[in-house]
Parts: structure tokens; sequence; C-alpha cells
């Protein structure tokens, strides 16, 4: 109802967000497109929609989201890149389009972030792809 009232971008945003977490994909992909097209200056909406593509096998859309947050954090001179979850995404999303030089550079990126924000979970993950982005025979695939 919410939406109904005030079709702002932050109620497409929270709908979408519980639409993630619920794993509804579509629908919450749909909703950050939403918020999007109100406000496009959100890089946090963008790695959020990057995910989930990423999730869904979509690399090119993951990677145009993960870019242009990049970009948006630039332009708003934000330059610390404090997510480490669009780190690892855009990581794993060059690694899986061949680029393995600038995965390995975001994995770096994503495992100095996530020791800042003491996030022990993602920082095992991203040891664990930088071990396997080193063995030739590994697919990235296997890592998503």
């Amino acid at each position: 109802q919410a939406i109904d009232w005030d079709p702002s971008p932050a109620h497409y945003y929270q709908r979408g967000v519980t639409y993630a977490c619920g794993d509804y994909f579509d629908e919450a992909i749909a909703d950050l497109s939403r918020s999007l097209e109100r406000e496009p200056q959100q890089p946090n909406v963008l790695y959020i929609r990057g995910n989930l593509l990423y999730a869904l096998g979509e690399i090119k859309a993951a990677l145009d989201d993960y870019e242009r947050a990049f970009r948006l954090e630039a332009d708003m001179n934000r330059i610390d890149l404090s997510d480490e979850y669009g780190l690892y995404g855009r990581g794993l999303a060059y690694w899986n389009m061949g680029d393995k030089a600038t995965a390995f550079s975001d994995l770096q990126a994503a495992l100095q972030v996530s020791r800042q924000h003491h996030n022990l979970a993602l920082e095992q993950r991203v040891r664990r792809s930088l071990l396997q982005l080193s063995d030739p025979d590994w697919d990235p695939a296997q890592s998503a």
C-alpha cells in the first residue's frame, strides 16, 4: 500500500530487498529497477540488483550494474569503495567473462574491505575464490 500512496524510490527499494530476501529475484529486480528509474543515482541499489542478476546467471547485466555503481561512487567522491559484496560480485563477474586480472584486483579489494569491516564470512569466501582463481583448471561458475 505504501507504493500505492507514494511510489517513491525508497518504497520500491524496500520492497525489492524484501523480495530478494524471500528469493523472489525477478520481482526484486523489477522493484529495484523501478527505484532506479525514479532516482538513478543509487549505487547501493545497483550493487544489490547486480548481485541478483549475477545469481540468475546474467553476468553481463550484473557487470554493467557493478560498473555503473562504481562510476557513480567515483562521481560522488566516494572513493573508499566500501561495498565488499559489490567488489566480490564484480570480481566473480569479470572472472566468468575471462578477465582474470581485473577479477583478481576486485577480489583483492573485497578481501581488504571485508577485513576492515570484520566480515569474516565474506573474507573466507573471497580467500577461497582467490585460491581458485590461481588454479588454471578451476571453472569460475563453480564459485557462484
